[in-house]
């Protein structure tokens, strides 16, 4: 187990709903021990949120037609602050997606905050968008389509640069350089009533949740006192660490079945998190992996 700690709140029930996001909020502030700050209290090494796809809430923020729940994929996209790089790299990411049989809905910028933050923060801090895709043809759901926008992911960060926390027909992740409790400061959004879920999770590393610098991707560097040196109870947080490793042990025919491009394997010197992310798309939820 991670360092980090881990909060998970979901309901029996299955039937999503606003508490349910507000006690997940509760439960990462409640993890705040878990994380460490900089000299400047203002820099966090990192947090973030999964949470069920809020259908109603979008349908409500975003000026075009949606397909029926579940039969779109959407994520949180880390774009360059410039916009007319920012305009490039969304005319690429669309021509990806086309090659990948997916049909781009609509982009939607997503509401944030910096006054929470410290100046070292905020200057990494990329422009986000929301990404809305759906398949071409006849309508696809679950695993299906996420596989399907795994690879738009995949090779969009390959090819263009461009990050995506999340890009999934069930779940959303909402994450930066941040701390406990600045996530929901920075997302305002997590607190809106209408945002509601059956499950909450709070990703299990943290490191890698720093803002890649102008949407590249790019975590901090192996020799960062932060990355290194910044977390509590003389337990640093190395990604390279052999026991933490988790590596897909499918062959690459099941992986990237139904992918029209090479797609390369999420590498073993990327964060812990983004590798499990991996395994559990491409294994259908089922993480048969390599640890």
């Amino acid at each position: 187990m991670t360092p980090c700690g881990v909060a998970f709140v979901a309901t029996l029930s299955g039937v999503p709903s606003n508490a349910i996001v507000a006690q997940g909020l509760e439960a990462l502030r409640n993890l705040d021990h878990r994380g460490a700050v900089g000299s400047d209290p203002k820099t966090g090494d990192g947090a973030g949120m999964l949470l069920q796809i809020p259908d109603r809430f979008f349908r409500s923020e975003v000026s075009f037609e949606l397909p029926r729940q579940g039969a779109y994929a959407v994520g949180n996209a880390f774009l360059p602050t410039d916009p007319d790089l920012a305009g490039k790299a969304k005319a690429s990411i669309e021509q990806i997606a086309a090659e990948e049989n997916l049909t781009v809905i609509g982009w939607r910028r997503v509401p944030t905050s910096d006054a929470s933050l410290s100046d070292v923060t905020r200057s990494n801090m990329p422009y986000f968008e929301q990404l809305f895709v759906t398949a071409k043809g006849a309508p696809m759901m679950g695993i299906a389509l996420d596989r399907m926008a795994y690879c738009l992911r995949r090779r969009a960060q390959h090819e263009t640069g461009i990050y995506f926390a999340s890009l999934s027909c069930r779940t959303i992740v909402y994450k930066g350089m941040v701390t406990t409790q600045q996530l929901p400061q920075v997302f305002p959004e997590l607190l809106d009533e209408r945002m509601a879920s059956a499950l909450v999770v709070r990703p299990l590393p943290l490191l890698d949740q720093y803002f890649p610098s102008l949407g590249t991707g790019s975590s901090l560097p192996d020799d960062c006192p932060q990355r290194r040196d910044q977390h509590r109870d003389g337990q640093p947080q190395l990604d390279a660490a052999p026991g933490r490793r988790c590596w897909p042990a499918m062959s690459s025919r099941v992986i990237w079945n139904g992918c029209s491009r090479s797609v390369r394997p999420t590498p073993r010197t990327r964060p812990r998190s983004t590798r499990w992310s991996s395994c559990c798309i491409l294994a259908d939820g089922r993480c048969r992996t390599r640890c």
